[in-house]
C-alpha cells in the first residue's frame, strides 16, 4: 500500500457522522466564547493568541522545525498561562453555558418593571444618583461586595428613601433578584475594558463592569446629567422615556426565564446569522487542521520479538529459527505516539504446520496494530521455517541444588516426585535416552531439617510438554547433623 493511498484511507475513515457532530459542538463553543469575550472586551489578548496559533499551524504545514520545537516544548506552559490570563472569561463562559434550565419568574414582571421605570425617572428628575441591578441567570453575589441584606418587596417610597442623599447607603447599588430587593449599599466592580468614555463617572463604570461580568441589567441614574442609562451585556444605551425603560426591563426578565442559548437566539437575526456562520467556518477550519495534522504520516522503526504458537504435537520447529523481526511502520503521528512498544510483537500461527520446510510471509495479520497504523516493510519479509517430526519420550527430572547446607549438616537424601516426565522432542535430535530436565533453583543455605519444595521445570526450547504444560515437581530434602 503506497503512502498516498494510506493517507487517503486514513482521512476517509475519519469522515463519518461524528464529524458533523464534532464541528457543530466546536462551533457552539466558538459562538458562546465570542458572546462572552464581546462583553468583556479582551480582544487584544485574544487576537495575539489567534496570531500565535496561525503561526504554529503554518509551521506544521511548512515543516518549520524551529517553530515546531518551540511549540512542542512551550505548548503546555502556554496553555496554563492562557487559563490564568482568561480565568474570568472562562469562568463566565462556563457559568453561561451551564444555564440550561428553564426558569419561571414567579412575580408580576410588567408591574414591577413599571415601578422601577417610575422610580428611575423620578430620581433623574431630582438629579439623585442611583444604581439598580436587576439580576438575570448569572449570580451577582461573587462579583459584588456584600452590602446590606434586605428581603423586601420593591415599592416607590422604599426605593426613593434608599437613594436619598442623606441615606448612608445611597452611593451603593440596590440588587433585585426574582422581583425582590435582596440587598442595598452594594459596591460593583469597575469596568476593566476601555469601551466607556472617561467622561462618565464611577456609577457608569461600575454599571458597565457588572454587565460585562454577568447577564444582569444595570440601570444607572446620573446625578450630574439627570439621565437614565441601561447597561446590558457590556452595551450601554441612554433611555429617553419610561415606556422604553419598562420594555427593556420586561424583556430582560422574560428572557432570563430561558436558557442562555435561547436568550442569544432573541438577538437581531442578521447579526446572529453572521456570528453563527463565522463560528461554523472557524470550527470547520479548526477541525480540518486537526484532522490533517493527525493524518500526517510518519515512519517508525521497531525490533520486536517473534512468538510461535499453536504448533501441532506431531511436529516441531527446528532449533534455528528467527527470534526477532525489524518492522517499519507508517501511520499518523498521534497513533504512532500511542503505540505500546512493550506489547508489540509478531505472532506466527503454526496450527497448520506439517513436516518439511515452509515459508510464512510476515504481514499485518501477524501484528496487532492501532487502526490507522500500517506495516510498510519487514526485515526479513518472510520466515523460512523447517518442521521436523517429534516423538514422545521420558525425561529424567534432576533437582537444581544451589549452594551448601549449613555447617554441621549434610544431605541425607533427595527425593524427586515425579522422577520422570513425558515430553515431546524433534525426531532429528539424538538424546540417546538421557534427556534430563532441571527444576527451578533450590537454595540450601538455610535447610536444617526435612523440607518439601515445589518447583517448576526448566526445559530447552526444543522440548515441549506431552500435555498442556509441564507438571509441578515436588522435591523432598532430608538433612541430618554430621556425626
Amino acid at each position: 500500500m503506497d503512502i498516498f493511498t494510506l493517507q487517503f484511507e486514513t482521512i476517509k475513515e475519519m469522515l463519518d457522522w461524528r464529524v458533523s457532530l464534532d464541528i457543530v459542538l466546536i462551533a457552539m463553543v466558538f459562538f458562546f466564547l465570542y458572546q462572552t469575550l464581546r462583553t468583556i472586551g479582551s480582544w487584544k489578548i485574544l487576537s495575539g493568541v489567534v496570531l500565535a496559533g496561525i503561526i504554529f499551524v503554518s509551521a506544521r504545514f511548512l515543516d518549520l522545525r524551529g517553530i515546531e520545537w518551540i511549540y512542542s516544548n512551550l505548548s503546555q506552559v502556554l496553555v496554563l498561562a492562557l487559563i490564568i490570563i482568561f480565568q474570568p472569561e472562562l469562568r463566565r463562559f462556563f457559568e453561561r453555558a451551564a444555564s440550561l434550565r428553564r426558569r419561571g419568574n414567579g412575580f408580576e414582571v410588567e408591574k414591577i418593571a413599571s415601578l422601577f421605570s417610575d422610580t428611575a425617572f423620578a430620581l433623574a428628575a431630582q438629579y439623585q444618583g442611583a444604581i439598580l441591578v436587576l439580576a438575570g441567570n448569572d449570580s451577582v453575589k461573587l462579583k459584588t461586595s456584600e452590602g446590606i441584606s434586605l428581603k423586601a418587596e420593591p415599592n416607590f417610597p422604599l426605593l426613593m428613601s434608599i437613594f436619598d442623599p442623606h441615606s448612608p447607603g445611597h452611593d451603593g447599588a440596590v440588587v433585585v433578584e426574582k422581583g425582590m430587593i435582596t440587598s442595598f449599599a452594594v459596591r460593583l466592580p469597575l469596568s476593566s475594558s476601555q469601551r466607556l468614555s472617561h467622561e462618565y463617572g464611577t456609577r457608569h463604570h461600575a454599571g458597565m463592569g457588572l454587565s460585562e461580568m454577568t447577564d444582569a441589567l444595570v440601570i444607572v441614574i446620573s446625578e450630574e446629567r439627570g439621565t437614565v442609562t441601561v447597561f446590558k451585556n457590556g452595551e450601554m444605551s441612554i433611555i429617553d422615556n419610561k415606556g422604553e425603560l419598562t420594555s427593556q426591563i420586561t424583556a430582560h426578565w422574560q428572557t432570563s426565564a430561558f436558557p442562555q442559548f435561547v436568550q442569544i437566539a432573541n438577538q437581531k437575526q442578521k447579526r446572529l446569522v453572521t456570528q453563527l456562520a463565522v463560528s461554523f467556518v472557524l470550527a470547520f477550519f479548526f477541525w480540518s487542521t486537526v484532522v490533517l495534522t493527525q493524518s500526517k504520516l510518519q515512519e517508525a522503526f521497531f525490533t520486536v520479538p517473534v512468538e510461535y504458537h499453536s504448533t501441532p504435537k506431531n511436529v516441531a520447529l527446528a532449533t534455528d529459527v528467527p527470534q526477532e523481526i525489524r518492522l517499519t511502520l507508517i501511520g499518523p503521528m498521534t497513533d504512532l505516539e500511542k503505540l505500546n512498544y512493550s506489547q508489540l510483537r509478531v505472532r506466527v500461527d503454526l496450527s497448520n504446520a506439517v513436516q518439511g520446510k515452509k515459508v510464512i510471509l510476515v504481514d499485518e495479520s501477524n501484528i496487532r496494530l492501532p487502526r490507522h497504523v500500517r506495516v510498510k516493510d519487514t526485515d526479513p519479509a518472510a520466515l523460512e521455517l523447517n518442521f521436523v517430526s517429534r516423538i514422545e519420550i521420558e525425561a529424567i527430572v534432576d533437582p537444581q541444588l544451589i549452594g551448601k547446607v549449613p555447617r554441621g549438616y549434610e544431605i541425607a537424601s533427595v527425593e524427586v516426585i515425579p522422577k520422570k516426565v513425558n515430553v515431546l522432542v524433534p525426531m532429528d535430535i539424538d538424546v540417546q535416552g538421557n534427556l534430563r530436565l532441571l527444576t527451578t533453583p533450590i537454595y540450601l543455605e538455610n535447610v536444617r531439617s526435612e523440607k518439601t519444595i515445589y518447583c517448576n521445570l526448566i526445559a530447552p526450547g526444543f522440548v515441549q510438554p506431552a500435555g498442556n504444560a509441564f507438571p509441578p515437581v515436588e522435591v523432598v530434602l532430608k538433612v541430618r547433623r554430621r556425626s
